[in-house]
């Protein structure tokens, strides 16, 4: 027994059992008499087959408690060993895997001939055997264990809510890599056909091509080429109200509907937004709307706009009436104490 209590077998023949049958003799043979093979108690030649049985008889021993030769003296032991086949491993243990019985009986056939050449042998029909026992395992584990623990309450009820969260997931997953795959296959030609198409005064063609790429964006944000595209379709806007607090609505220049889009509440900063034309709407509590026309880039392409609002007739006072006419001017107009509107926009 070594210090950290591995038990390590250094002869089958002369070990020395606590308890059991030790024979010291004046005879030849010497050892423990339990394990010797046929050969050793008959005073032959033994090889590496002598090992063999000698391992037979310990793994005997691990299945059922008990030596598979017994007997009162060293004689009755020794003839037992020679003359006597010993109890089947099952008929002792029922537990035992019949491939283990079928191991067992060949290490200890009388006819070494007819053992394990070797401890090699004895080992891959072991592993073959783990190999078989874990594969059943995992069936038993299988659908058919799966259903009867999905009987219990304990675990029906987490194990629902588990493969509904996979499903789900399994389902989101399939979604996302399709859209991946429409945006990368349909949606970047796409855009760069319709960015080729467009020429400064085709509005709708870049105002197509910035709300495809408002979609592709959520599933290609980092890829190289469409931040290349959205770079020639998307424009940064800043606009600014004075004083800040307006609600901010846009409409296409050319559409005939009462289709107003609700951009978001003064100050912005930074919204993308495609090249076009825009009508533009304020509106703010206590002060009558403001309506504008402005585009979001200037011909020119410069790299700032700086767009301020005014009217025909003058500045625009709180509670005043409605401008009949607004227009947006590239000049820097200095800002009155009332109600007044800028925009700037950066091309990127």
């Amino acid at each position: 027994m070594t210090e950290k209590n591995v038990p390590k077998i250094m002869d089958f023949g002369l070990a020395k059992l606590r308890g059991g049958v030790t024979v010291t003799r004046e005879s030849k043979t010497m050892g423990t008499v339990a394990y010797m093979s046929p050969e050793q108690a008959r005073g032959e030649t033994v090889n590496q087959r002598t090992d063999v049985w000698s391992f037979g008889v310990v793994f005997y021993e691990m299945l059922t408690g008990a030596l598979p030769f017994q007997g009162d003296r060293d004689t009755s032991m020794l003839y037992a060993i020679v003359h006597e086949e010993p109890r089947s491993v099952r008929d002792i243990n029922p537990r035992v895997p019949e491939e283990l019985r079928a191991v067992v009986s060949r290490t200890l056939k009388k006819d070494r001939s007819a053992r394990y050449w070797s401890g090699a042998e004895i080992l891959a029909d072991l592993k073959s055997i783990q190999r078989k026992f874990v594969a059943e395992e995992l069936k038993e584990l299988g659908i058919g264990r799966f259903f009867r623990l999905l009987r219990r309450p304990r675990i029906a009820i987490p194990a629902s809510l588990g493969l509904l969260v996979l499903v789900l997931f399994s389902i989101w997953l399939f979604h996302r890599r399709s859209k991946i795959h429409w945006a990368v296959e349909q949606g970047l030609p796409e855009i760069k056909r319709l960015i080729e198409m467009s020429h400064p005064l085709e509005w709708g063609k870049r105002i197509e091509a910035f709300e495809l790429a408002e979609k592709v964006k959520r599933y290609l944000p980092k890829d190289p080429s469409f931040r290349d595209l959205w770079a020639k379709c998307a424009y940064n806007v800043t606009v600014q109200t004075d004083p800040p607090g307006a609600r901010v609505f846009i409409q296409e220049h050319t559409s005939l509907k009462d289709d107003w889009k609700f951009l978001g509440t003064t100050p912005l900063e930074n919204i993308a937004m495609p090249g076009a034309i825009y009508r533009w709407r304020f509106e703010k509590e206590d002060y009558e709307p403001v309506a504008a026309l402005a585009p979001t880039l200037r011909p020119d392409d410069s790299s700032l706009t700086v767009l301020e609002a005014t009217t025909s007739s003058g500045p625009w006072t709180e509670g005043g009436a409605c401008p009949q006419e607004w227009f947006m001017s590239p000049l820097r107009i200095p800002r009155s104490e009332n109600w007044g509107i800028s925009s700037s926009t950066n091309l990127r």
